[in-house]
């Protein structure tokens, strides 16, 4: 399933066996049934086994390559917010971005994805706590997520260890409430947000996390429970993993407190930091630009 829109070879391993990223760009419905487009990185098949979702690989048009390429090449956003600001249903014109500076390098997004109450939200705001990165709220409810831990978490030092980060959210949802009752986004409306976060900026942060919504558990037809309420099934469910040119971390269930601190967060802030992880990212990312160049 799906058009091949880039495909090239990206990097050596060790052996000298070459390995190989393909792009697609995806269009597929969102919760409201409008258009809503993604890349989608890797060896990945679009739809397996769920054409019913309606996502499909697509051709571009001259005007729509040129747009891509202006918000890749000029503009120098994440391979992600660039496809929704470039083709996407969007409140944003490009024109209202400001450029970066010359030579500065993209941005890439790291995706924090996984399965609802894992600890997804906790680990992402610690680590963009520790390491001060700037991190995008994707939750599907307007005033629930990242952005609420972070804040908490920001009074008591970078150096809090995960137990008590967790302990300390507990509390706070005791007393202000699991998540505040905000209106169900879209995701073209959670992409909004992350291009809000750039609009404005001349610069470019080396590495952006992003807190996605928890996945449906399990397809029930169309909807899937989460955190305690549904919602449809979305383009993201399709290629939400293969997104982000910076990879995924993806939380499947909740580990000792120990194991966390000593392993989860050493092994995620070495892929943040480590320069040939970044630099990997980015040859990723240029396969879509590349992409984007052709006449």
């Amino acid at each position: 399933g799906g058009v091949e829109v880039g495909e090239t070879e990206v990097w050596q391993n060790g052996e000298g066996k070459g390995e190989v990223t393909r792009v697609r760009l995806v269009r597929g419905p969102d919760l409201d049934g409008a258009e809503v487009w993604v890349p989608s990185f890797l060896n990945y098949s679009v739809g397996q086994g769920r054409e019913e979702d309606g996502a499909v690989g697509v051709e571009l048009d001259g005007g729509q390559k040129e747009r891509l390429r202006y918000c890749l090449d000029t503009l120098k956003l994440p391979a992600l917010l660039a496809a929704h600001l470039a083709l996407g249903q969007t409140k944003h014109k490009m024109e209202d971005f400001v450029k970066p500076e010359d030579g500065m390098e993209p941005s890439i997004l790291l995706g924090m994805v996984g399965e609802p109450n894992k600890g997804k939200s906790v680990r992402t705001a610690m680590l963009a706590l520790r390491l001060e990165v700037p991190v995008l709220d994707f939750e599907s409810r307007s005033g629930a997520g990242v952005t609420r831990y972070l804040e908490r978490l920001k009074g008591l030092g970078r150096e809090i260890t995960y137990v008590d980060a967790v302990e300390e959210l507990r509390e706070m949802r005791e007393k202000e409430g699991s998540s505040p009752k905000g209106e169900v986004r879209t995701f073209r409306e959670m992409l909004d947000t992350g291009l809000d976060f750039f609009k404005d900026k001349k610069d470019r942060p080396a590495v952006v996390l992003v807190d996605m919504p928890g996945e449906p558990v399990e397809f029930q037809g169309q909807k899937g429970g989460v955190t305690g309420y549904s919602r449809e099934h979305t383009v993201y469910e399709l290629a939400g993993r293969q997104s982000f040119e910076g990879g995924s971390i993806y939380t499947t269930r909740r580990l000792p407190a120990d194991y966390m601190e000593g392993r989860v967060l050493a092994w995620m802030t070495e892929l943040v930091t480590n320069g040939e992880n970044i630099a990997r990212s980015r040859t990723k990312r240029n396969v879509l630009a590349r992409f984007a160049r052709q006449r």
